[in-house]
């Protein structure tokens, strides 16, 4: 890959959680010597790479961070953009009824025999399935596009740990990450605790025993503690240890 796109790939890496594909990883050239009788040094020429940069994606939203926040970025319709003598494509194929996902189950496969310039370089996913393709050979290193532990030194663990593959290394970057807390009804605080007081309210439901202990205070004053069952389910769903299915078995984590 030229130098201006992999300088483009690391810095949308950077702000998004996007893969980069094992395709548009071929800017190594190799610097191994071969000595015969004399100290000439034989390198191999890189492969002849193209000027588009693929990006798949199921909405705008990330689209629009870099169209609008990339340095020079270029809008030229349809889909398109340049960054210098680059032309970014923006594949964008919605989510409904699992049509992002068959894409890419798709088109990844057979991604490295792809021209040049219709090879997918990024594409976007999410943790519920990141695994799927983390551990997969569609996807690269972080770290052979150049970034370090350093640049990813501020974002939180977890959007790291979602996109190791199973050698630990990280094959994605997060632009996203959803902060959560507990909304509560200070009247029914009042009632179950006898205090809507934020710090106290904290405290009554800071681990898991106390906040079984809160819902059924909750419960017998005629109070439920989450709205649905979502509210208390991502938090064990999201933490499971590995994938639900493996060797063809479908395995409950001890989380679930």
């Amino acid at each position: 890959m030229k130098r201006q796109v992999k300088n483009i790939i690391s810095a949308a890496l950077i702000a998004a959680m996007v893969v980069p594909m094992t395709a548009c990883g071929g800017s190594k050239a190799s610097s191994d010597s071969s000595k015969s009788s004399g100290d000439s040094t034989a390198t191999e020429k890189p492969a002849e790479e193209g000027k588009v940069l693929n990006i798949e994606c199921w909405n705008e939203e990330f689209k629009s961070r870099i169209t609008d926040h990339y340095p020079g970025y270029q809008e030229t319709g349809d889909n398109t953009g340049k960054i210098g003598d680059v032309t970014v494509n923006w594949i964008i194929t919605p989510s409904d009824d699992n049509a992002y996902q068959n894409n890419l189950d798709k088109v990844l496969p057979d991604n490295a025999n792809a021209s040049a310039d219709d090879k997918v370089d990024i594409f976007l996913m999410e943790a519920d399935y990141a695994l799927k393709y983390v551990n997969s050979d569609v996807t690269m290193k972080l770290s052979d596009l150049g970034i370090t532990d350093d640049d990813l030194a501020d974002q939180f663990d977890y959007t790291k740990d979602i996109v190791k593959d199973s050698d630990g290394n990280i094959k994605g970057s997060s632009w996203q990450a959803c902060s959560a807390g507990m909304i509560y009804n200070r009247q029914a605080a009042k009632d179950v605790l006898g205090t809507d007081d934020p710090d106290k309210v904290q405290e009554a439901v800071s681990d898991w025993s106390k906040f079984d202990e809160v819902a059924s205070k909750a419960k017998s004053k005629g109070y439920k503690i989450t709205s649905t069952v979502n509210d208390t389910y991502r938090v064990y769903s999201n933490n499971v240890s590995g994938p639900w299915v493996q060797d063809n078995k479908v395995v409950l984590d001890p989380n679930i």
